[in-house]
């Protein structure tokens, strides 16, 4: 982080990662700069209400959650996001499929619980794992740009390019993500360590400050925003 000029850094863990205790511990060790994710999986939330607020309480910002097939009556989720909408920390939602089929079941958990905050990381997946237009996802953003407590992650366009850096193919895709919910709620993410697979970090900013372009709206992304979302305090 100080090499990269990173003041502060929200720690998630891997979907297939073993545990994410180590991301709680450093971000106790610095936890001016540091906030940490716990990630929620079918079996955690089988476990029920008790479990989901003993989880959070012991100090994760949020929790990173693989969103399930979209079924407009199921409450699989109910204990986790009645946890964070009292606790008033993050829903961090995986959806690489694409976050069109998931719009509206994320609007509606938005409305239903007034304190809970949900980021959408990675531009809301607009291309699919084979850089094709992933369906539904103009929609998408402008349905969730009308939540308040909806943010959105500019990242990944390492990911969704078919170019060299500063890969301007998808520049595009966070003008979109500007136009629909403005920088008020945008953050900036680096994705490491995965964007390593595919360029530097110094890349993975340098094509971000490209594709924004406006250094004002960088400036709040970088600073003002990701307070806004993680927290009084927060990174």
């Amino acid at each position: 982080m100080d090499r990269g000029g990173i003041a502060h850094a929200a720690l998630v863990p891997f979907l297939n990662a073993a545990g994410f205790d180590d991301l709680l511990d450093a971000a106790r060790e610095y936890p001016a700069r540091l906030r940490a994710f716990c990630r929620i999986d079918a079996a955690a939330i089988r476990a029920g209400q008790a479990e989901a607020d003993a989880l959070l309480e012991r100090g994760f910002s949020g929790a990173r959650v693989a969103l399930p097939a979209p079924e407009p009556r199921s409450d699989a989720l109910e204990p986790l996001l009645r946890a964070l909408d009292w606790q008033e920390k993050v829903l961090l939602v995986h959806a690489p499929d694409g976050i069109g089929p998931h719009a509206e079941q994320l609007c509606a958990w938005a409305e239903r619980y007034p304190s809970l905050r949900i980021f959408v990381p990675h531009l809301g997946w607009p291309r699919t794992a084979d850089r094709m237009p992933t369906p539904g996802w103009p929609e998408a953003m402008r349905a969730l740009s009308a939540c308040p407590r909806v943010y959105m992650g500019l990242s990944a366009l390492y990911h969704y390019s078919r170019e060299e850096p500063p890969f301007a193919d998808t520049h595009d895709f966070a003008q979109t993500a500007l136009q629909c919910f403005g920088p008020s709620h945008c953050v900036l993410a680096g994705d490491y360590p995965m964007m390593l697979e595919r360029c530097t970090y110094a890349q993975v900013w340098e094509s971000l400050v490209a594709a924004v372009g406006d250094p004002a709206a960088l400036a709040q992304m970088w600073d003002e925003t990701p307070r806004q979302l993680w927290g009084e305090g927060a990174p």
